[in-house]
């Protein structure tokens, strides 16, 4: 069988060894996800701030932001 690290190979690896490193790997895996969904939610939170600021401002200083005239 291929070994898994260095030289260590499945045959070597008791029931136990192999039940933690499904366990760490499921672990491993759960963190990347919550990472990944908690990115996405800062980048949505952070473009809604940003779009939110954007308004705030022409609203409240509408001559620092004129409109184009249409011709």
């Amino acid at each position: 069988m291929k070994p898994i690290v260095g030289e260590i190979s499945y045959k070597d690896m008791t029931p136990e060894d192999i039940a933690r490193f499904r366990e760490e790997a499921e672990e491993m895996r759960a963190e990347a996800v919550r990472n990944m969904v908690r990115g996405a939610y800062l980048s949505v939170a952070h473009a809604v701030a940003r779009a939110a600021h954007g308004f705030r401002n022409v609203v409240t200083n509408p001559g620092v932001h004129p409109t184009p005239k249409a011709h």
